[in-house]
C-alpha cells in the first residue's frame, strides 16, 4: 500500500470512529457510552479505536478540534468572498462557542480533563509526525481585521490572538458554570465589544 493510500485509510478510519462516537454521545450521553460501543457501531476492533484515540477524552478533543477546523474553513470562505474581517472573526468565535452550547456534556468533559489536551497534542500519528491542533482563534483573522482597520494595527497580532483565545475559552468556562446562560452570539458580542472599546471610562 502506498503512503498516500495508507494515510487516506488512516483518515477514513479516524473519521469512522469519530462519526460513531459523535452519534453515540448524542443519543446515550458521554458517560453511558463505552469504547466497546463505539467500536461496535464503527464496525472496528476495540484495539483499532485505541490505536487512533487513547481515551474517550481524546475522542471528545478530536470532535472539538473538528468543529474548530470547520469554523476555520467557513471563515476563509467568507474572507475570500469579501466579508468584513471583523465580522468574520466574530462569526468564527460565535461558531466556536456554539459547539459548547450544543454539546454541554462534552464541553464539561473537555474542561475537566485539561492534561488530556496536552497528551493528545503530543501523540505521534502513525509516523506522520506530531499532531498539531488547530488554533482556537486563527492568527490570519486577526491580521485581516488589522489590515482593514477594524483593530489597531500597531498591536502585536500574536498577542491579540492569545488574548482573544483566552477570553473565548474563559467565556465558555463561565458559561458552563453559570446557572443562567445567554446565547453564544450574545456572549461573543459582549466579549468583542469590551475588548474593542477598552477599559477606559466612557466620556
Amino acid at each position: 500500500m502506498t503512503t498516500s493510500r495508507r494515510l487516506r485509510k488512516r483518515d477514513e478510519t479516524r473519521q469512522q470512529i469519530l462519526t460513531a462516537a459523535s452519534s453515540l454521545f448524542a443519543v446515550r450521553g458521554y458517560f453511558n457510552t463505552s469504547i466497546d460501543d463505539i467500536a461496535e457501531l464503527a464496525d472496528l476492533a476495540r484495539g483499532t479505536v485505541f490505536y487512533h484515540f487513547e481515551s474517550k477524552e481524546a475522542l471528545v478533543l478530536a470532535l472539538r478540534f473538528g468543529a474548530v477546523e470547520e469554523a476555520c474553513r467557513l471563515s476563509r470562505e467568507r474572507l475570500a468572498g469579501g466579508q468584513s474581517a471583523l465580522l468574520v472573526l466574530k462569526s468564527f468565535m460565535t461558531h466556536s462557542f456554539q459547539w459548547t452550547e450544543r454539546n454541554l456534556e462534552l464541553a464539561r468533559v473537555l474542561f475537566s480533563a485539561g492534561p488530556t489536551m496536552v497528551k493528545e497534542a503530543a501523540r505521534p500519528r502513525g509516523g506522520t509526525g506530531i499532531f498539531q491542533p488547530p488554533a482556537l482563534v486563527p492568527l490570519e483573522l486577526v491580521e485581516a481585521a488589522q489590515l482593514e482597520g477594524s483593530i489597531r494595527p500597531e498591536i502585536s497580532p500574536e498577542w491579540l490572538t492569545h488574548l482573544l483565545t483566552f477570553v473565548l475559552v474563559h467565556g465558555q468556562l463561565n458559561w458552563i458554570m453559570s446557572a443562567s446562560r445567554k446565547p453564544a452570539e450574545v456572549v461573543v458580542d459582549e466579549i468583542l465589544f469590551d475588548l474593542l472599546t477598552g477599559l477606559s471610562p466612557r466620556t
